[in-house]
């Protein structure tokens, strides 16, 4: 099958892709970042579906096969952005998942979560022989955009409060900052970053108690030994599961794990999805960074009607299909406590509507102007494409066709010019 992935038809297809970048200029490794609700390739369920490629391709595979350095780490299907980092970082470079003694203490859950023995980037982050620093480029899809902000943001900043709280043999050098020059791009597809109008309909006290009660119920069932070999949520810092030949947790340890995320705070998935919770990431992780390169791709599976509804496509065939006649119509006005949305958020890829998959709103953006003349330290707007959410995933494409356009997306960050953090004047 992975051989077929490589077939003359898809280096055929690859002549979509600029033949200025057909050869890489760089060799940094791409990690591939999951969205909500999805799993990494040590997951069981990889088997049988990656979550780039679906069901016959192997996105990571192929990238390895064309001597790309490729990862795709599971994150949790429902964490937050900030555990999701945290254990991202703690992935890459080897070592126990530190959610912070401060972080773990405000939202009620341990502070540290699994080990991981061995770094899947080696030397991320050091210099060669040549004094040239290893990064990485990321690669994300629906809820993997803003975790990957918020991700370059701690590389950058690192937290404050952390480096205040905890004694300095104790700190994560996650949280110490000053690693605003191991990135040098990121690519996102769909992300949700500006939040969701199908979130945003609903109150916030129904989705806070909603989400933490799915949670438990969720939970009484997939942290089964079977279950959890299959499909891992990775909920283990609230007790909702177990870490790998650790102790069953209780139903009334899921119960208090499960009412610790309903709170109403940059804790919980479903908050971070809505217009304020957004709002509030973009404050808190501020970007971009001037050295790191931005690109983010928006599909649209929606067209208007002559009635102002964004109707899905009649040639769709789609899992999600029939959401998008619910995002194409949502309307709210603004009250005292929440904004509105008008008919300008109706057109989506059936689940995330286009301008929340483009850039964060509180930050600069230009139209993808070419690949001689794009910057670092902006977002680049890709040509909005003709894609359903699920298809960034490769569901429903032409698998030679979405190998040729991951490959495009690998090629266009590797032979971008290196920009270091030290060589950035303001």
């Amino acid at each position: 099958m992975y051989k077929k992935a490589l077939t003359p038809r898809l280096m055929r297809t690859t002549a979509t892709v600029p033949r200025m970048y057909v050869e890489k200029k760089n060799d940094f490794p791409i990690v591939l970042v999951h969205g909500a609700v999805g799993w990494g390739e040590d997951d069981l369920w990889n088997k049988f579906m990656r979550y780039y490629g679906f069901v016959r391709m192997d996105i990571p595979k192929m990238y390895r096969m064309m001597g790309i350095e490729c990862c795709s780490p599971g994150l949790g299907p429902y964490n937050c952005i900030w555990d999701r980092a945290c254990d991202l970082w703690a992935q890459l470079t080897g070592g126990t998942t530190d959610y912070g003694i401060v972080h773990s203490a405000r939202y009620h859950h341990d502070r540290y979560g699994r080990t991981y023995d061995k770094p899947l980037i080696k030397d991320w982050g050091k210099l060669d022989d040549e004094g040239k620093r290893k990064k990485i480029c990321l690669i994300a899809h629906s809820f993997g955009a803003p975790t990957i902000r918020a991700f370059m943001s701690i590389l950058a900043e690192g937290s404050a409060e952390e480096r205040e709280a905890t004694p300095e043999n104790e700190l994560s050098e996650f949280f110490k900052g000053g690693k605003a020059d191991w990135v040098h791009a990121m690519t996102t597809f769909a992300g949700v970053n500006n939040g969701l109008t199908l979130v945003e309909i609903f109150p916030e006290a129904f989705l806070s108690v909603g989400w933490s009660g799915l949670h438990f119920l969720i939970s009484l069932i997939m942290d089964i030994p079977i279950a959890r070999w299959i499909y891992d949520m990775r909920f283990d810092q609230y007790h909702l599961t177990s870490k790998p030949g650790g102790i069953y947790t209780s139903p009334w340890q899921k119960l208090k794990g499960a009412r610790n995320i309903s709170r109403r705070q940059l804790n919980s998935m479903v908050h971070e999805t809505t217009f304020k919770g957004a709002a509030e990431v973009q404050r808190k992780y501020p970007g971009p960074y001037k050295n790191v390169y931005y690109f983010c791709h928006a599909g649209a599976a929606t067209e208007y009607n002559d009635k102002g509804y964004a109707v899905t496509r009649r040639e769709l065939f789609s899992p999600t299909r029939y959401v998008g006649p619910i995002t194409g119509a949502l309307k709210k006005k603004p009250t005292d406590k929440k904004p509105g949305f008008d008919e300008s958020w109706r057109q989506s890829d059936t689940l995330v509507p286009v301008r929340t998959a483009q850039n964060p709103m509180a930050e600069p953006a230009v139209d993808y102007p070419g690949f001689d003349k794009c910057q670092p330290g902006i977002w680049n707007k890709m040509p909005l494409e003709s894609k359903d959410h699920l298809a960034f995933m490769g569901c429903g494409e032409d698998y030679e066709m979405y190998g040729a356009f991951m490959l495009s997306v690998a090629l266009r960050m590797l032979n971008l010019p290196t920009v270091d953090a030290d060589d950035v004047t303001e």
